[in-house]
């Protein structure tokens, strides 16, 4: 019961472990939708900012065309000339009055794209605005548009005064006091204008302010998400670490009651193996099937005379039962029990007479038959000295009535017969509950043994599925590790960017093309993290049926989730792989025999301190078979142990850090499941394992 107990507390924690990697995927999706959805609102906003810092240069361009115009009407002397300048002076105006307004109220803004290209005209593309506030008179339009209004007025006036000039040439003094008038009322337009630019460029200052307020928010709000996701993503490793640990702890416990309750059936089966060699009924097990002989017990063998390695094997007939003409009361007349008197024929041609009892059981799916007897040879015998008393006593008893004489000395010797044949009696009596005793005894004997039998089955199939899980959950801590060693490197690198970030902006270097090269490798880094969760997780996900699958890519895979701990051991890895090489299997479960082998590698070239450790990765195609050897420069294994390595339990790395099931599991995955093969050799520098499998045509 602690043992079922403890299984089902590891598998509350497995199933504890998936819910919370599915809990922080989904939790990790939602903080990635929030942000995206955040950002398109913050992008709207930008995007608006971006089209108002248009109309506001858009602004600042026609108020220097303006202003350019009044002074090109100033020293014009055509009227026709003045009139189209002053039909641009006012078009500038015009321009103006709708950008404040479309500032104001919103709507679409023609933006007029210049290409620059001969016989190409330019491009106008039509874009939205949303002004933030329209029922406020916004500060530009207070500003600028009574100046507006003003320039159009001394516009209007200067045209006048100087249609009156042109038409006064000839009046010397009249025409001296208006160009004295126009040079008066020129004099004040260089302030007007000064100061609408002013306004202008102090309305543009502001929108560019907004726009890199909205540029900050981004930057914040990533960070703000990033943080987050970096703390979610923390917590969930530290709790995939303390839950494995438990889940270790916890088959640590189950094999240590495993080995103390194996060792309790190894005493109970040495003591049932002494119960059966000692009983003195003779106890034989025969195949159904065949009616040979499957075991026998030492006094059997006494009983037919001969040893046990001589019955086991022969055809059950030949000592039991002979005179029946191999007919079993069991398998042919389907009796559940049979108890008879039978005769058995001994190896030197004699005969003994025996009480037998026969029954059925089914051991390991197959059924036998158990057949115990008791000698009664001495029985049979006495049974026929009474037979025989009996005949003598009747014919000296009708002799009786011919001589009394006789016949009182007849019946003296008759009352001793008598008596002698009470205590034979007795003595049978004896013997038949002895018989019955043993047969009771031999009876509570097999039903014990049909219990041990499937309980071991039972327990043979358990331990093998353990291995499995332990196995699994081995590799799964090797595995966080592994991650543990490919995270260091873009956290480090993305808290490099954030100090960038920091310094240029204190020395007032960041750019907003240096802040989006960063934020670009930022994602980049991010984006790769979030690619080793989907590969763990699809690492560990169980194979249900059997497909085809690219061997090259199975092995890259492979890689990518181990080879941080062959860089940080400074471990190269040479890789010389075939493509398009396919087998049908379990693509997951050929993951896990590699990543052992693999491992294996990599911790014998650690523990020896090899210098220029290196493993070679193997992948070819060699006529109708596909090969993958993966071997190293450790320098080999002791020949004394290669033939041992592939047993379960059996490891050279210590209990601490060594659980001797990597390769075992490796072995049965490869040759039970994929119908491969799974050899390894020593070579030159270090060791060769080969797998190989038929290769799919």
């Amino acid at each position: 019961m602690a043992a079922l107990f403890n299984k089902h507390i590891v598998v509350s924690y497995v199933v504890l472990l998936i819910v919370i990697f599915f809990l922080g995927s989904a939790l990790i999706l939602a903080f990635n939708i929030s942000l995206s959805s955040s950002l398109n609102e913050i992008e709207g906003q930008r995007r608006n900012q971006e089209v108002k810092n248009l109309i506001c240069q858009d602004i600042i361009m026609n108020l220097n065309k303006l202003e350019n115009s009044f002074f090109r009407i100033v020293v014009m002397t055509s009227e026709q000339a003045i009139d189209s300048e002053f039909n641009n002076y006012g078009t500038y105006l015009r321009n103006i009055g709708e950008d404040l307004i479309l500032l104001k109220e919103g709507g679409i803004y023609n933006q007029q794209i210049l290409l620059n290209l001969e016989d190409i005209d330019n491009y106008n593309r039509e874009v939205p605005f949303v002004a933030t506030d329209t029922e406020t008179v916004p500060f530009e339009f207070i500003e600028i548009a009574p100046k507006l209004v003003l320039a159009e007025d001394i516009a209007i006036k200067l045209k006048k005064l100087i249609s009156g000039r042109n038409k006064l040439k000839s009046n010397t003094r009249a025409f001296a006091d208006i160009r004295k008038s126009i040079f008066t009322h020129v004099k004040h337009a260089p302030p007007l204008f000064l100061r609408m630019h002013e306004n202008a460029n102090a309305i543009f200052y502001e929108s560019q302010m907004q726009f890199e307020e909205i540029d900050n928010l981004v930057i914040k709000t990533k960070k703000k998400y990033f943080l987050a996701e970096i703390l979610i993503v923390s917590i969930i490793m530290a709790l995939f670490i303390i839950i494995s640990i438990i889940i270790i702890r916890n088959i640590l416990k189950i094999l240590l009651k495993q080995k103390k309750t194996q060792e309790k059936m190894a005493a109970e089966e040495k003591k049932l193996s002494t119960i059966m060699n000692s009983v003195q009924a003779g106890i034989v097990l025969i195949d159904e099937k065949t009616h040979t002989f499957i075991d026998v017990n030492p006094k059997a063998a006494e009983m037919f005379g001969a040893s046990k390695e001589n019955i086991i094997g022969k055809d059950c007939h030949q000592h039991i039962c002979p005179v029946n003409g191999g007919i079993c009361a069991i398998s042919d007349l389907k009796q559940q029990v049979h108890n008879a008197e039978r005769v058995i024929a001994r190896n030197n041609g004699s005969k003994k007479d025996v009480l037998k009892s026969a029954t059925k059981v089914n051991i390991a799916g197959k059924n036998i038959i158990v057949e115990t007897f008791v000698d009664i040879t001495e029985v049979k015998q006495a049974e026929g000295k009474i037979k025989q008393k009996s005949l003598e006593l009747e014919k000296q008893f009708e002799k009786s009535e011919k001589q009394r004489k006789a016949g009182m000395v007849i019946l003296g010797d008759l009352n001793k017969a008598t008596k002698k044949l009470k205590v034979e009696i007795s003595e049978r009596k004896l013997a038949e509950k002895s018989l019955q005793d043993s047969e009771e005894k031999l009876r509570t004997l097999n039903i014990k043994l049909k219990e041990k039998v499937v309980l071991e089955v039972a327990k043979s199939r358990e331990k093998d599925r353990v291995m499995l899980v332990q196995s699994k959950q081995a590799a799964m801590g090797e595995m966080i590790g592994n991650i543990a060693h490919q995270w260091r490197q873009p956290l480090n690198d993305i808290g490099l960017y954030v100090q960038n970030i920091q310094d240029k902006y204190e020395y007032g270097e960041l750019s907003e093309d240096a802040l989006a090269q960063t934020v670009e490798k930022t994602m980049d880094k991010l984006e790769y993290m979030s690619q080793t969760i989907d590969d763990f997780r699809n690492f560990f996900r169980s194979d249900k049926n059997k497909k085809k699958f690219l061997l090259k890519d199975s092995i890259d895979k492979t890689l990518s989730l181990t080879e941080a701990g062959f860089k940080n051991n400074f471990i190269e890895i040479n890789l010389y792989l075939q493509d398009n090489i396919y087998i049908t299997g379990y693509p997951n479960e050929f993951s896990q025999a590699v990543l052992n082998i693999l491992n294996n590698a990599k911790d014998i070239l650690v523990e020896r301190k090899i210098e220029g450790p290196q493993v070679k990765i193997n992948l070819s195609r060699q006529e109708k078979n596909v090969i993958l050897t993966v071997s190293d420069n450790a320098g080999g294994i002791d020949e004394n142990i290669i033939d041992k390595i592939f047993e379960p339990y059996y490891t050279t790395k210590g209990k601490l850090t060594g659980t001797g099931l990597g390769l075992y599991i490796s072995k049965t995955i490869i040759e039970r499941n994929m119908m491969g093969s799974l050899t390894v050799r020593n070579i030159k520098d270090g060791a060769e394992f080969k797998i190989e499998f038929k290769t799919d045509l």
